[in-house]
């Protein structure tokens, strides 16, 4: 509005305006065509930065969308290599997306839903309450040592 007005104005003024010699039209008109040939070029100074800046950001987007895809592809993989079947299908069992948060969670596993009861913890490979490594089940074998005592035997032993 407030350059329709100025327009407005601009034009009142430009009839109202008599001349005393055509070169002095001439000087003015040139003036005038000046000011309007500077508005003219910051414009399009104006619309190149917004173009640049459209292109920075636009190749900018295109790297991180390169970036994720490539992520994705190797998560992907290690999951198809990796991850035993029975165990993915665990996973996409207990995912769920929660709609208020906008983002994927996974159900609680205390308890098995199948048989409505709590889960209990993975014994050790050996049989003994918690894992031990190859290195502390040698030495509790080799030295009396209290570090690598075990409370609670093996159930083959």
């Amino acid at each position: 509005m407030q350059q329709q007005m100025e327009s407005r104005d601009e034009e009142t003024l430009e009839l109202k305006e008599t001349y005393s010699s055509l070169q002095q039209e001439v000087d003015i008109k040139t003036k005038k065509l000046k000011k309007l040939f500077s508005k003219l070029q910051a414009v399009k100074a104006e619309i190149q930065d917004i173009q640049e800046a459209h292109i920075k950001e636009r190749q900018e987007h295109e790297q991180t969308q390169n970036e994720l895809t490539r992520e994705l592809k190797l998560k992907h993989l290690i999951i198809e290599n990796f991850i035993p079947l029975e165990e993915k299908n665990k996973i996409l069992n207990r995912a769920f997306y929660d709609e208020e948060e906008e983002c994927w969670k996974m159900k609680a596993i205390t308890r098995i839903e199948d048989d409505h009861q709590m889960m209990s913890r993975p014994p050790s490979a050996v049989g003994y309450r918690r894992p031990l490594s190859h290195h502390a089940h040698i030495a509790m074998r080799m030295k009396p040592d209290m570090r690598y005592k075990v409370s609670c035997f093996p159930e083959s032993e």
